[in-house]
């Protein structure tokens, strides 16, 4: 009786079963970059916080009574933050979360949080010149009645835009299917704001054009100017941002991996509109400068790991002042005749040290038999 009583103690004495929420957070946490992973939770907060008595829109979104005449200058940077609808959360996720990843590795946390704060500034800045021509003259005195209220830019914004941005590069027989149809990869962004517009309404559509249209042009080169090179922002991660290079997930910029970032298996990987990465496409041109410094890079060390030490002898396959010729040598193809040739001199290099050391032998044999 004892016996089955401590055997049944024993048996509910193990840890208990993790729980699912907590482990889906911590794999989520794991494999999402700092930036990435900030403005996915930004977005599902900001969505809980709309159940409550606080509105974030009433708080975060640019409305332009707030922005310009309570100088609230403020709602330029955080309107993209901003998602309080289920669907719009659930469809900005998605379409974010893959490329989000990718281009945080290929550039490294700082310039990808750059890249971002770009494009809602233009976005932004762009909707408020806008809506003062447009309403300038009918502005209340309250910012509840604003005549722009409910056309304010949000998560879709910057969803968009860097969906743009990334589609701006693709090759012209690249194409993206959507609903079973073959669209070109260049024009997916603007197709994909048509189908947005149906849901919500001409004027509502104002800051998602602007932002495509942002996103094109950065892509396209016309914004090349407020490109940060790779030694500010290193100087950056060394200076006010040094508190955030510390946390998990910070993507260094001398570790960001350029456009090999789309060959990298990243969880929660999806297509957008089914068109995948369009086979074998990638946004290089944001990696150019990138991709090289990786190449010179590799390629220095490939010499430097097919030479040997120059302080104990000479590198094989010629000088020590030759050592990047002979490792192109070393490694490049030959023809036939080169091999042919080679063969011959070393033949030729190998009877002159057999004459020569015959020439010594009898020299010697010559000078005993004097000696005798």
């Amino acid at each position: 009786m004892d016996n089955s009583g401590s055997s049944t103690s024993g048996g509910n004495s193990g840890p208990p079963p993790p729980n699912p929420v907590l482990s889906a957070y911590e794999n989520f946490v794991q494999t999402t970059p700092f930036v990435t992973r900030f403005v996915l939770s930004a977005w599902a907060v900001t969505y809980l916080t709309s159940w409550t008595l606080i509105s974030p829109s009433m708080i975060l979104s640019c409305i332009p009574y707030y922005t310009i005449y309570r100088l609230q200058v403020y709602r330029i940077v955080t309107s993209p933050l901003v998602s309080t609808s289920i669907i719009s959360l659930v469809f900005c996720y998605v379409g974010f979360i893959d490329c989000g990843k990718r281009l945080e590795h290929g550039l490294g946390s700082a310039a990808f949080g750059l890249l971002l704060l770009i494009l809602t500034v233009l976005t932004n800045v762009s909707y408020l010149a806008i809506a003062l021509l447009l309403f300038g003259s009918e502005a209340p005195s309250t910012g509840t009645s604003d005549t722009t209220s409910g056309m304010e830019p949000d998560a879709w914004m910057l969803l968009l835009s860097v969906i743009a941005l990334q589609c701006s590069s693709a090759p012209p027989e690249n194409v993206r299917y959507v609903f079973h149809l073959a669209i070109k990869t260049r024009y997916y962004p603007l197709v994909l704001l048509g189908i947005v517009s149906l849901f919500c309404g001409l004027f509502r559509v104002v800051p998602y054009a602007l932002a495509v249209g942002v996103g094109y042009a950065y892509g396209f080169g016309y914004l090349d100017r407020l490109k940060v090179g790779q030694e500010r922002l290193t100087a950056w991660e060394s200076g006010f941002l040094a508190t955030f290079v510390t946390r998990r997930g910070w993507v260094a910029g001398h570790a960001a991996s350029g456009s090999n970032a789309w060959a990298l298996p990243l969880n929660n990987s999806t297509s957008s509109g089914g068109g995948g990465n369009g086979g074998g496409w990638s946004p290089a041109s944001f990696f150019q400068g990138r991709q090289q410094q990786t190449d010179d890079s590799a390629s220095a060390s490939e010499g430097t790991a097919s030479t040997f030490p120059t302080s104990g002898g000479r590198t094989l396959g010629g000088s020590s002042s030759s050592d990047a010729g002979g490792a192109i040598r070393r490694t490049a193809p030959k023809t036939d005749e080169a091999r042919h040739a080679a063969m011959a001199a070393a033949a030729e290099r190998r009877a002159k040290q057999q004459r020569s050391a015959e020439g010594d032998v009898s020299k010697a044999v010559t000078g005993i038999s004097d000696d005798v």
